[in-house]
């Protein structure tokens, strides 16, 4: 899998989420919300790779992130299926880029959250207190994303996950410290207009996004039409 380091940016690059710990992983995850933000997937017509079968490859004493049954991760099908386009958690260093607010430090400063030093360590895992099965905490809420970080509750327009929005994020970004909080800090902070204004904002944004994804697929149909035409 290969994209341009832009287009990665743009959409927060790696999910760092603990649901990707051990092998339920893969580039899928970043090909899903690359194509939910309207790129275009390109499968080689003519070369492929098989993973052949090896001792530990299903996971033998690793960790496993919640999965299909088929070891595809769920998590990276319901962005696939929900239209997200950003990582569930994601890279500080990779955020300073996306948002140009540290473009002086090059490729040395790049870092990983301190937190993952401890929780991603093999004793940790294995008493199971770092990890809640299910995909992720993320709800919707009256057009507004609600996930759980480290610190409490996050909240902020689901729109601006869109790549051409996610820059202002930030700036209605509502933190609490419980969800109910959160709620009634919605309630308080938000006029009610722009609570009706922004389940319309979302619905339009994903209207074009499934136009988009529609074009998408009537391309893909008619360039294997083709190819089979010419073979």
């Amino acid at each position: 899998m290969c994209a341009r380091r832009d287009d990665l940016i743009a959409i927060g690059g790696a999910d760092e989420h603990i649901d990707y710990l051990g092998h339920i992983c893969g580039p899928y995850d970043m090909t899903f919300r690359l194509v939910n933000s309207g790129h275009h997937e390109i499968w080689h017509q003519t070369e492929f790779m098989y993973h052949t079968w090896h001792p530990g490859q299903a996971g033998e004493d690793n960790y496993f992130g919640p999965h299909d049954g088929r070891h595809v991760s769920t998590t990276a099908l319901d962005a696939l299926i929900s239209g997200r386009t950003m990582p569930i958690e994601k890279n500080e260093s990779i955020k300073d880029l996306r948002l140009a607010t540290d473009l002086e430090q090059g490729v040395d400063a790049f870092r990983i959250a301190p937190a993952h030093l401890i929780s991603w360590q093999k004793d940790n895992i294995r008493k199971g207190r770092q990890w809640v099965a299910g995909n992720s905490s993320r709800k919707i809420w009256h057009g507004f994303v609600v996930d759980q970080t480290t610190d409490g509750f996050v909240a902020y327009p689901r729109f601006l996950e869109h790549p051409d929005f996610s820059e202002f994020q930030g700036q209605f970004e509502i933190h609490a410290s419980t969800e109910a909080d959160l709620h009634e800090r919605l309630d308080d902070s938000i006029p009610s207009r722009w609570r009706l204004v922004f389940p319309v904002v979302t619905l339009l944004t994903y209207v074009s996004r499934a136009l988009g994804l529609t074009s998408l697929y009537l391309q893909r149909r008619w360039g294997q039409l083709t190819h089979e035409e010419h073979t």
